[in-house]
């Protein structure tokens, strides 16, 4: 397994775990991508994520949003 996919992995099992706690807000945050999908474009959801992700101090996840920010430009 290469790094990407071992990060992949690990950021799932955090958001597993993260979702179990049913937090209404955090769920909203990780639901951005569904509530948003044809009303927000692709960067601008990846800037929001990456906003909430350093807000709420989740380093894995501001590397995720990071890599996805690049990748769309």
């Amino acid at each position: 397994m290469n790094l990407k996919e071992e990060f992949n992995e690990y950021r799932s099992q955090i958001s597993d775990n993260i979702l179990a706690q049913d937090n209404k807000v955090t769920k909203r945050i990780f639901d951005l991508d569904t509530y948003a999908n044809g009303n927000i474009d692709i960067t601008s959801k990846e800037m929001i994520g990456l906003a909430c992700s350093m807000g709420l101090r989740f380093d894995e996840y501001v590397k995720h949003h990071l890599g996805k920010c690049h990748e769309t430009g």
